[in-house]
């Protein structure tokens, strides 16, 4: 989604771009990978021989302990005197009674009492779970004891766009359920790496704050800090939350100090500054092989950014954008958007507005689309025939945070015949009761914009 600020330019009907911009398409998720749990090998009890008449010797069986943390299991020995076993006592082993604790089965007569498996949850480090499983409870004398409980919880969220769940925590005894991995964490507001060295630049606004309900138009000063051209084959920008925009506009002649953040926006206009625009929270564009975008050394520059905050809590705004370099040899790229000034939509009314653009001879567009405020229904790009019949729609947007965009990345590029031109329209809905006129603020004015990117950056057109 694009959106756009409007400065000192509002008069004019006829604007010709020969510069490069971007406008936003979108986006890049996160994944959330989750642990798998592992299943602990439950122990296998074998009960323990009698001892046998006339003071025989029964051997008990040694019973292989679960995956527990309190103690190996060993095979005791039962002493028979007489036909009574006497003193008998099985470590281990299933007897016909006993109580288990923490693994040990001592015969002593009476029911079982199941083992408790001291396996505590795993620490949570990295989004990671280590350790055993937890308690097991023991059944009757001949069942080595129940499932143990679910393990370790699941690993915190670690670091930011989402981290991975933590492992679960190992069974406990005989049937022992694995532990549940925990669930991987959620992304966060996001950070952009900068680009690998000789690769790109980035360039980081300084924060500001956006105190509940306001809606704010700053302007962040800065240059190029390189002392060659900086050719641009990619960008890709981060915006925090509560961002409607932000432009990047050059600056020539501007007097600001650098690194300081001003009020009301940028002074940049459409048809000799724009460069790049991103209407996205995170947004990265490529421009076609062969094909870039053109910033001189030491370059001033502003970022335009236009924040609404309309949560309950104060917002940290800023912008982070990468600039990837372009290599070989290459084209020069520029825009061609349109502005209508002739909107004037009436109080819970209707209005359509629209224009045209003409494009250079030799033009070859790689991306169209349209912008408009939250009242914009409907905003379309068409083709325009030599005749003046309406050929082909290009773009369809019914949902103006979510623009339709067209992309021709590699021939055939979208091309215009002598004669031909593209038209753009934007209906609104008017749920206000007082006029909505063109303007800034994306709660009280609306905007209408095509906005198209073509090459070679001579081939320039007009629009009006």
């Amino acid at each position: 989604m694009i959106r756009l600020t409007i400065r000192r330019f509002l008069n004019r009907t006829t604007i010709g771009l020969a510069l490069p911009m971007v406008f936003s398409v979108v986006a890049c998720g996160s994944t959330d990978d989750t642990g798998s749990p592992s299943k602990g090998s439950g122990g296998q009890t074998t009960t323990g021989a009698s001892g046998g008449a006339g003071g025989s010797t029964g051997t008990g069986t040694t019973g292989s302990g679960g995956a527990t943390t309190g103690g190996t299991t060993t095979g005791g020995t039962t002493t028979g005197s007489g036909t009574t076993t006497t003193g008998g006592t099985t470590t281990g082993g299933g007897t016909t009674g006993g109580t288990t604790t923490g693994g040990t089965t001592t015969g002593s007569g009476g029911a079982t009492t199941g083992g408790t498996t001291t396996g505590s949850g795993g620490a949570t480090t990295g989004g990671t779970t280590t350790g055993g499983g937890g308690t097991t409870g023991g059944a009757g004398g001949t069942t080595t004891g129940a499932g143990g409980a679910a393990g370790g919880s699941g690993g915190a969220t670690g670091g930011s766009g989402g981290a991975t769940g933590g492992t679960g925590g190992a069974g406990g005894t005989t049937g022992g359920a694995a532990g549940t991995g925990g669930a991987g964490g959620s992304g966060g507001a996001g950070t952009l790496p900068p680009p690998a060295a000789g690769t790109g630049i980035q360039i980081q606004t300084k924060p500001f704050t956006v105190m509940p309900g306001q809606e704010l138009f700053k302007c962040y000063h800065t240059q190029i800090p390189m002392d060659t051209e900086l050719d641009v084959a990619e960008f890709e920008s981060i915006m925090s939350a509560g961002s409607h925009h932000f432009i990047l506009y050059r600056a020539d002649g501007d007097t600001a100090p650098l690194d300081t953040v001003t009020d009301g926006g940028c002074s940049g206009n459409f048809s000799n500054a724009w460069v790049y625009s991103s209407g996205s929270p995170h947004y990265g564009f490529k421009n076609p092989p062969g094909v870039a975008m053109v910033l001189n050394a030491k370059q001033r520059v502003g970022f335009d950014m236009h924040y609404l905050n309309t949560t309950a809590a104060p917002i940290n705004a800023l912008v982070t954008l990468n600039m990837m370099f372009a290599t070989g040899t290459f084209q020069k790229a520029a825009p061609l958007i349109s502005f209508n000034t002739g909107i004037a939509i009436p109080p819970n009314g209707t209005q359509t507005v629209g224009g045209d653009c003409t494009p250079g001879a030799g033009a070859n567009f790689y991306l169209a689309s349209t912008h408009t405020h939250k009242r914009g229904v409907l905003s379309t790009i068409n083709r325009v025939l030599a005749d003046g019949t309406m050929g082909e729609e290009l773009v369809h947007t019914t949902d103006w945070e979510k623009p339709d965009f067209k992309q021709w990345q590699a021939t055939p590029f979208l091309t215009f015949k002598p004669g031909e031109k593209f038209h753009y329209s934007c209906s609104y809905q008017n749920d206000r009761n007082s006029l909505v006129t063109v303007g800034n603020s994306a709660e009280l004015n609306e905007m209408c914009m095509a906005v198209t990117y073509f090459f070679p950056a001579s081939a320039a057109g007009t629009c009006r």
